[in-house]
């Protein structure tokens, strides 16, 4: 396989990511959208409930004269609301935690497919995940102990590239090692031939000039 196809296999592997983040977002705005409506929902339930409890207070006087059975009628209903209540709240409990594998999902994937070796992105991915969490619309990040933090999801991303102990999984931080593309004082450059394709995306976006030194050097060598 020639540099140029392994280079254009990397393209097309950025660019499929990205449309299945472009869908991730779509998704997530319906859900979103569905959420509000739920919410209505329930809001428009406890506001007829009250009305109905109200309308059946007044009655109540009346009723009771006629029948001892008022009781029996006021907990019918009582019944009825907490069911319509309880099924909302579950099915917008479901839906938040669609919204939370989507934007938690999604931006933990993001930022794996950007820093991690090839082979190595879900390790990745499920660590930055356990990092995030959704509330109150946004992807929010957690720190050490799992309490929300004033931390940036780029902060987080930084994090974790400059963890040692994940070194080996991360594509610059492999400049300790001698061979990462485009590590400084760790040994001499990676050629194109001999990078992955996720080594040859992270350095067309960290470093363009050195990569497109690099796509030159190829071409004139013929390789």
């Amino acid at each position: 396989m020639t540099d140029e196809t392994n280079t254009d296999t990397g393209a097309a592997d950025l660019a499929a990511l990205q449309a299945q983040l472009s869908e991730a977002q779509k998704g997530i705005e319906a859900l979103k959208a569905k959420n509000e409506e739920l919410l209505g929902e329930k809001k428009e339930a406890q506001k007829r409930a009250k009305a109905e409890a109200e309308a059946r207070e007044a009655a109540a006087a009346e009723a009771a004269a006629k029948s001892g059975d008022v009781e029996a009628l006021s907990k019918s209903w009582q019944d009825k609301l907490a069911k319509r209540e309880a099924e909302l709240a579950e099915a917008i409990k479901a839906r938040d935690a669609q919204l939370h594998d989507l934007t938690v999902g999604a931006t933990a994937q993001s930022i794996a497919s950007e820093i991690a070796v090839q082979g190595s992105s879900n390790v990745i991915a499920r660590l930055v995940r356990d990092r995030l969490r959704y509330e109150d619309g946004k992807v929010v990040v957690l720190d050490a102990e799992g309490k929300p933090s004033a931390l940036t999801v780029d902060e987080l991303k930084k994090e974790v590239s400059e963890d040692p102990a994940l070194a080996p999984l991360i594509v610059g931080s492999r400049a300790s090692g001698g061979g990462a593309a485009g590590a400084k004082g760790g040994g001499a450059t990676k050629q194109l031939h001999e990078m992955t394709g996720a080594e040859r995306v992270a350095m067309s976006k960290n470093d363009p000039a050195g990569f497109a030194k690099l796509v030159e050097a190829a071409k004139s060598k013929g390789n």
